[in-house]
């Protein structure tokens, strides 16, 4: 990647070794392999930068000389931002176990373990939930699953990942592998049941003076009166210190997704235009 706009990155260590019977592997096999880890960290960082405005502005994957005969898929997450956005990242830069967040990730994706890391970073314990649970990435983590598990040579997968006692790596069975897969079918039919809401118009009830998890603001939408959790990070903050001001009657756009169905809704909003 080129890009004179962003001319700060972080490099993380990541790799998928196949341990397969035999010593070959289709190549279509193992472009799906590198597709779908790509779009795997895409949607990550997309997660990231959704929730908490705390991804990278773009990664790119270089991927290291195999060695001969080998099924490694050594790979390098190459992670930019523009400098001018320094304080954006500024946790991430500064602690070592953040600068290798991408890989604790798919790791905890894998193995169903919550990434407790990500939670001190951020001090959110819910950001865990909130970023893996995405049909893009649910459904890259079930592709990379199924391609093994179809693949009667593979007997199973090893990831080494920058932990945060250094290197690290851990072995994914085949039967884990078809747990990861029934835990992203859930993702992905859980998530074929919401409605994304783009630019709608909220007339203010009552707002939440504090952004603890799960404080509701009250809305008017559509003629009738609902609860909404905001998870706009910057919005937050901004409200919070009084950079910006709302009140009763106010009207504001947001991006929302509704999940439910009939009196049982519920509400979140995920980006607020001002």
């Amino acid at each position: 990647m080129n890009n004179p706009y962003l001319n700060e990155f972080l490099s993380e260590k990541f790799e998928l070794a196949l341990n397969v019977e035999e010593s070959r592997i289709s190549s279509k096999e193992l472009r799906s392999y590198l597709l779908q880890l790509e779009k795997l960290v895409d949607s990550i960082n997309q997660n990231l930068n959704d929730y908490k405005d705390l991804g990278y502005d773009a990664i790119s994957i270089d991927v290291v000389a195999l060695e001969r005969g080998s099924f490694k898929i050594p790979l390098i997450f190459k992670k930019f931002f523009n400098s001018d956005n320094y304080e954006k990242i500024k946790k991430i830069t500064e602690n070592p176990t953040a600068a290798a967040i991408i890989g604790g990730i798919i790791v905890s994706l894998f193995t169903g373990n919550p990434h407790r890391d990500i939670e001190r970073i951020y001090e959110d314990p819910y950001i865990f939930e909130k970023v893996i649970r995405d049909s893009k990435t649910a459904k890259a983590v079930k592709k990379i699953a199924e391609l093994a598990i179809n693949n009667d040579s593979i007997h199973d997968l090893n990831i080494t990942y920058e932990g945060n006692e250094g290197e690290q790596k851990i072995t994914i069975s085949k039967e884990s592998l078809h747990r990861t897969k029934d835990v992203m079918d859930e993702v992905i039919y859980y998530n074929e049941g919401l409605q994304h809401l783009n630019g709608v118009c909220l007339k203010i009830i009552s707002p939440a003076w504090s952004f603890e998890p799960n404080d509701l603001w009250t809305f008017s939408f559509q003629g009738k009166m609902i609860n909404a959790i905001i998870h706009d990070h910057k919005f937050q903050r901004e409200f919070e210190t009084d950079r910006i001001h709302f009140k009763k009657g106010d009207k504001i756009l947001v991006d929302m997704v509704v999940e439910g169905r009939g009196k049982h809704k519920h509400y979140h909003i995920l980006h607020v235009y001002y």
